[in-house]
């Protein structure tokens, strides 16, 4: 595979696999790092080709989140947004986490399964790891998420059925694997956020999200004396994934209710706390979302949601991340005895360490 020629082009053809994918390190970049890169590529430096070269060779495997997707068609100007996709396309060829949604209820039979439980065989073989949009959001659909009304006073969005969605949406999902790929990717032309398409679902979300976390933030300072903050937020957090829960007791053949009861009686608060901490995703983002709390001058804002659902994934399963500087910091506090990839808020540093 060669590198594209032009960014303002579509590409032609769906990119081969990464020939690291399975064996190679599993490399994650947040947004800021990929337009880094897409304007390395521009100015002919280096940092565009490195990456592309250890594709290549094997040596990585450089993973979109649904994040890099929803954040890439934030950007207004189109020619620059395709810019960005293709390096993006080019670098990732595709490869993509799952969402920190579907992953939780297999990782919840995991370690209920770790524990001596029989768990329904077929969970045997998943992956965090996949190819395309569609992987990426866990969704027939992709990012697209197709509603009759949006959720409003607490009454939940109405979703459409797959045989009554809009002509246009069906041409988009039957318009060819490249097309419908590189257009989940990249966009249309014109201003995405004129269209609203996407951006105000994110807005919206974020809005919400960002609300929830600083009222938790008020709450939390009224907790009794004595009750550390990540036991405190344990049990909030169970309350957060009750139904991801539910559905990972599911192929275990337990009852949730007796099963938390068991928990709490066997260890109380900390044992809910330790199974909490026990699956690897939303452990991360239990423990990233703990020591983002641990500073109470910091507010949480919307764009908060999209980095600690796509940090949570990639901080269980790559081998180095590339964040902000914040977020960067917070991995370095998580304690030790957590399995923690390498995390850095520079490129360069990635690259160094990957010795490539």
């Amino acid at each position: 595979m060669t590198a594209a020629s032009s960014q303002n082009e579509m590409p032609k053809q769906i990119p081969a696999i990464p020939p690291g994918f399975g064996k190679g390190v599993i490399v994650y970049l947040d947004q800021q790092h990929w337009v880094q890169i897409a304007r390395s590529r521009d100015k002919g430096t280096d940092t565009y080709r490195r990456l592309f070269d250890a594709v290549e060779a094997g040596k990585i495997v450089v993973l979109l989140s649904a994040s890099n997707y929803a954040e890439t068609w934030h950007r207004g100007e189109w020619q620059s947004r395709w810019d960005l996709a293709r390096s993006m396309w080019d670098i990732s060829r595709l490869a993509t986490l799952a969402p920190l949604h579907a992953l939780l209820p297999l990782e919840t039979a995991e370690a209920v399964a770790s524990r001596g439980v029989t768990v329904d065989p077929s969970l045997n073989s998943w992956s965090p790891f996949g190819f395309g949009v569609n992987h990426a959001f866990d969704s027939i659909t992709g990012r697209l998420t197709l509603v009759e009304s949006l959720e409003d006073d607490g009454e939940p969005a109405i979703p459409v059925p797959v045989d009554q969605m809009d002509d246009d949406v069906k041409q988009l999902l039957s318009s060819g694997e490249v097309a419908y790929e590189w257009a989940s990717l990249a966009g249309f032309h014109g201003d995405m956020r004129k269209l609203t398409i996407d951006g105000q679902t994110h807005h919206r979300l974020g809005t919400a999200f960002a609300k929830s976390e600083n009222d938790m933030r008020e709450l939390i300072k009224t907790r009794k004396p004595g009750i550390r903050l990540s036991t405190a937020l344990s049990g909030a957090a169970l309350f957060d994934i009750w139904d991801a829960l539910c559905l990972g007791l599911q192929y275990s053949g337990l009852d949730p209710n007796e099963f938390l009861s068991d928990l709490a009686a066997s260890g109380g608060r900390e044992a809910v706390e330790e199974f909490v901490c026990s699956l690897p995703a939303y452990g991360v983002f239990h423990r990233l979302r703990t020591l983002r709390f641990e500073n109470p001058q910091k507010a949480w804002t919307q764009h908060d949601r999209l980095d600690i659902l796509a940090l949570a994934v990639a901080g269980a399963y790559a081998n180095v991340v590339v964040t902000e500087k914040l977020w960067s910091h917070l991995f370095g506090r998580i304690p030790g005895s957590a399995k923690k990839p390498f995390v850095t808020p520079s490129v360069e540093d990635a690259l160094e360490f990957l010795q490539i």
